[in-house]
């Protein structure tokens, strides 16, 4: 069984790895905001939200923070 510890890190990097694949479909596949939002079933704010979230950790995750 997994400690508590191990689980928070397992989920952390579950999360990383999910913001990571949103940001890369939102730079790879995707011109408008809009588009995003609606393949996704969002509304645009919360894809907003959901990419800017994604694209900081890409960012930290690079360096550049």
């Amino acid at each position: 069984m997994k400690t508590q510890e191990e689980l928070i890190q397992s989920n952390a990097s579950t999360l990383h790895d999910t913001l990571e694949a949103v940001y890369l479909d939102w730079v790879n596949n995707f011109l408008t905001l809009e588009k995003f939002a609606e393949y996704y079933g969002l509304h645009r704010e919360d894809a907003r939200r959901l990419i800017l979230m994604a694209k900081r950790g890409n960012l930290i995750e690079q360096g550049y923070y």
